[in-house]
């Protein structure tokens, strides 16, 4: 498919996919796919860290790919990608992902790869009651932040929520206690997938204080400990 790239119309494609090997000069004119609103690289080990410039301006883009790719960041400029919908970084290398996403305003869904290890999931930031389509998180962790676990609560449309809290800071007990207050505000939440990054057995007792489940929950995993006090 990369041989003759140059001399071929590709301004008019809507939906590009890669597999493996064999991609790489096609790769290096993604930016004259300008139509571009399907990327999906899902195992492309062409995929630089290099080529995420280009990515960020594919400004039509509603769905990326780049499970399973080699790339280890992703740069600010994502948030160009203003109609991005679908974010897939599951099995990368990325660390710390940048602040930008909480600046695409049309994401519903984004994943990460779900680890033990908080710096390759999503880190919930400041400003994710503005994400206001969000239906669909997975892997993301909740910080030693208070606002952040407050402005949960207004994520009025999520529906798959998988999420660990970090319990060994000083004052998290108050952050967790309104991240369980949040969680009883999700109307839409159908399934909850909780952990504990720290290894603490009585990381998620906060769940006891629940005020009232998602009523439209139906599916619930809990990853951690919970000592002496069973189920919520």
């Amino acid at each position: 498919a990369g041989r003759g790239i140059e001399g071929m119309d590709v301004e008019h494609v809507r939906s590009l996919s890669m597999f493996q090997h064999g991609g790489q000069k096609l790769l290096d004119h993604l930016v004259k796919f300008t139509l571009l609103r399907v990327l999906d690289l899902e195992g492309c080990e062409d995929l630089t860290d290099n080529h995420m410039r280009y990515i960020c301006k594919l400004y039509l883009l509603k769905f990326l790919s780049l499970k399973g790719t080699n790339i280890s960041k992703v740069p600010p400029q994502v948030d160009k990608l203003e109609h991005l919908q679908t974010f897939d970084l599951r099995d990368t290398n990325v660390i710390g992902l940048s602040e930008a996403v909480k600046r695409l305003y049309k994401l519903e869904r984004i994943q990460t790869t779900q680890t033990w290890k908080a710096e390759f999931m999503w880190r919930l930031p400041r400003g994710l009651r503005k994400m206001k389509a969000l239906r669909e998180v997975g892997f993301a962790v909740l910080g030693n932040d208070i606002q952040v676990a407050q402005e949960v609560s207004e994520l009025e449309q999520i529906q798959e929520l998988s999420v660990y809290v970090e319990t060994e800071y000083p004052g998290s007990d108050v952050v967790v206690k309104e991240f369980a207050k949040s969680l009883g505000k999700l109307y839409s939440l159908r399934r909850l997938i909780i952990g504990a990054i720290d290894m603490d057995k009585e990381a998620l007792n906060f769940l006891h204080q629940l005020p009232t489940p998602p009523r439209l929950l139906r599916y619930l995993m809990i990853a951690g400990g919970m000592i002496n006090k069973g189920l919520p």
